[in-house]
């Protein structure tokens, strides 16, 4: 069975496409282009094994402006930041074996948009059904 290689580039920013690879291979980076393998998971969530103290991990997730994230690193809410990379990161990993879960949280005007297109399906479906009954 072959598998498709191919890297569709369109939906990534412009300042991650030199680590492009390290995305697509699961791997983040830390300390001089060190690498972690992650394990992924499903659903936003990935395991890792470090073997040493990490003060900033690169994630490889892709952060884009204008979505809030959570981050959870064994279950605890942590902070991140994006690196020049618009890769994810975190600081202050212990060695171990460690659990990353990111969750993407709607924000209110996601939330009125699929609310207003709710309402309109509504009154579409009403109107159609109301067409029919005359």
């Amino acid at each position: 069975m072959m598998t498709d290689k191919t890297i569709y580039k369109d939906y990534y920013p412009n300042e991650s496409l030199d680590v492009i690879n390290n995305i697509q291979n699961h791997e983040g980076v830390y300390r001089n282009n060190k690498k972690v393998k992650f394990n992924l998971k499903g659903n936003g969530s990935f395991t890792f094994t470090s073997n040493r103290m990490i003060d900033d991990l690169s994630l490889p997730f892709v952060y884009y402006n204008g979505i809030y994230y959570q981050v959870y690193l064994d279950n605890k809410k942590v902070k991140f930041f994006h690196d020049s990379n618009s890769l994810m990161s975190i600081k202050h990993i212990s060695k171990g074996h460690h659990k990353i879960k990111i969750k993407v949280k709607k924000n209110k005007f996601e939330i009125v948009s699929y609310l207003l297109s709710f309402i309109g399906l509504v009154i579409i479906v009403f109107s159609i059904l109301k067409m029919r009954n005359n």
